[in-house]
């Protein structure tokens, strides 16, 4: 029936937009009942009928099929009769992240499989390749919007993005050892805010590192920093470069990227990849391989620093320094004295803004309100 429809299409203009309600009527019953659908049949008919599936906006719609297809096929079936029936229906050396992330899934919990291992080393190369080109592409455009870079990076440094947000994007320079936050225009009361935060907290904790509870014990300890800043921007400069944010390079990796690693609950949601392999990606490539394994909501924690007692911590760091009660207590206390002494409160405090060192220590980073 669409072959027909499509032969006359040119001829009877208002075939089109049949083709593309037959179509659509399709999609949305075999995704409706693809749970009790052949998985076979559901991919041969997303096959068979893929040029007019091209035609219309519906890739999203046949990804959501097809995923459902292929993990219920290799969920119902022996492993070694999955992998084998994962090779007849998919184009191995050509997977796409849909059929990577659906291999993923299935292989982890059926690890004793070593036929599989070219697979998976082949779907990692192609995340991570997506990843790269995504983030390069990227850093590529900034260099033609903003020039001036040359003059803050180093001879023959390239681009290390680190993010990119609301207020701004995030570089970061390895050879002079700084970041550099280039603010979007127009912003000027969030800058000043931010700056005045950073400062704020700065002054704050070398005070409270030289005062002392009544215990005789620091109220801050000397582990907690913020990054010391080089430049504060003056959004009112005419010079572009005198607008940008230049501070401290930490090195070490948030909290985030942290409790991905240490606590099982969430390192299993990141297999097959290996530490090696995580602790190489720069932040803004972690959270994009986050994105491509669907779990950049999977775990939400945000707690307010308002509350009082314990639960000044999200409750995340408590889980990943459950052991290390110096750790726990220490910042807990010095989040309760900037609080309290100080009235400071971080204005987005959460586990991305949480940086671990290198030697364990701890810094609170992005003051934007």
């Amino acid at each position: 029936m669409l072959q027909t429809i499509a032969q006359y299409q040119d001829k009877v203009p208002i075939l089109s937009s049949t083709l593309s309600i037959i179509i659509l009527k399709k999609l949305n019953y075999l995704e409706r009942y693809s749970d009790s659908l052949c998985s076979d049949d559901l991919l041969d008919w997303l096959n068979n009928n893929q040029s007019f599936i091209q035609l219309g906006h519906y890739a999203k719609q046949v990804q959501r099929i097809r995923k459902k297809a292929l993990s219920k096929k290799l969920n119902t079936v022996a492993p070694n009769e999955g992998l084998l029936w994962f090779k007849q229906r998919v184009d191995i050396e050509n997977m796409n992240l849909v059929e990577v992330n659906v291999f993923f899934d299935w292989y982890n919990n059926r690890k004793a499989i070593p036929q599989a291992e070219e697979i998976v080393r082949l779907g990692k190369q192609k995340m991570l390749d997506k990843i790269h080109q995504k983030t390069t592409s990227y850093a590529m455009a900034l260099m033609r919007t903003y020039p001036w870079l040359d003059k803050l990076l180093l001879k023959g440094e390239t681009i290390n993005l680190v993010g990119k947000g609301k207020s701004g994007i995030v570089l970061e320079s390895a050879k002079s050892n700084t970041v550099i936050k280039i603010y979007h225009s127009g912003d000027t009361e969030n800058i000043l805010q931010e700056v005045n935060n950073h400062v704020n907290f700065q002054n704050a904790i070398q005070t409270g590192k030289l005062a002392r509870t009544a215990d005789g014990k620091q109220c801050i300890p000397n582990w907690v920093h913020v990054p010391n800043i080089y430049q504060i921007p003056n959004p009112a400069a005419t010079h572009v470069m005198e607008r940008v944010y230049i501070m401290d390079r930490v090195k070490g990796m948030t909290l985030k990227r942290w409790v991905y690693l240490k606590l099982d609950a969430y390192r299993s949601k990141l297999e097959p990849f290996t530490d090696q392999e995580i602790i190489a990606l720069s932040e803004i490539e972690f959270e994009a391989l986050l994105e491509k394994r669907n779990l950049l909501h999977y775990f939400v924690y945000r707690t307010s620093a308002l509350k009082i007692k314990n639960e000044l911590l999200p409750e995340v760091f408590l889980k990943a320094f459950k052991n290390d009660i110096e750790k726990t207590t220490g910042l807990q206390q010095a989040l309760a004295y900037l609080r309290d002494e100080h009235q400071l409160v971080h204005p987005d405090f959460q586990w991305k803004n949480i940086l671990i060192g290198e030697q364990g220590e701890i810094y609170l980073i992005d003051f934007a309100p």
